[in-house]
């Protein structure tokens, strides 16, 4: 199984560029202190850098499975939405 400094590199580099666009800045970073750990793996939050000029500065989330490596993001349906989404990925 993964760690979480590997999933949380994992989470930015597949979800990253995707959620700079969504918040409409140059880039993101993961906020370590909102990082949430679970028995079946983490939430990351993911904010713009220092280095952006955000027109919005809201965070997004996605929850990462430690076993399977898949990840969900956490919208406004939450996080048990997204749990649900992992028992149907296997």
């Amino acid at each position: 199984m993964i760690d979480v400094e590997n999933a949380a590199l994992d989470a930015l580099e597949r979800f990253g560029a995707g959620t700079a666009k969504y918040l409409k800045c140059d880039s993101v970073k993961l906020v370590d202190e909102l990082t949430e750990t679970y028995e079946w793996g983490w939430v990351f939050y993911f904010a713009p850098d220092g280095t952006s000029e955000p027109t919005s500065t809201k965070t997004c989330a996605a929850a990462y499975e430690k076993a399977t490596r898949k990840m969900v993001p956490v919208g406004t349906k939450g996080l048990r939405f997204a749990i649900e989404q992992f028992q149907k990925m296997q």
